[in-house]
């Protein structure tokens, strides 16, 4: 990992920064990044959150009935079984 040189940023109104492009390249920071915000001492430190494999599903079956999907394959299973005498 390439250490980006130091920068400033200004801080906005509603108390924003804008990351500066040669640091997220430094540290592979993309849209969507989770980022963890600490204070030590008199600083403000944001550290890189791991992606791990599984966080890229997260919320992706949001609006999915999958459960009730799940529920009616069961019932139609098992009425089946009973109609089958198994």
């Amino acid at each position: 990992m390439k250490a980006a040189p130091p920068v400033s940023v200004r801080v906005s109104s509603k108390g924003q920064i804008a990351i500066p492009k040669s640091v997220r390249q430094s540290l592979g920071i993309h849209q969507g990044a989770d980022l963890r915000v600490t204070v030590e001492g008199d600083m403000v430190v944001l550290r890189k959150i791991s992606q791990e494999p599984w966080r890229k599903w997260e919320g992706a079956f949001k609006d999915v009935p999958l459960l009730d999907d799940l529920a009616s394959e069961r019932r139609k299973e098992l009425s089946h079984d009973v109609r089958k005498g198994s």
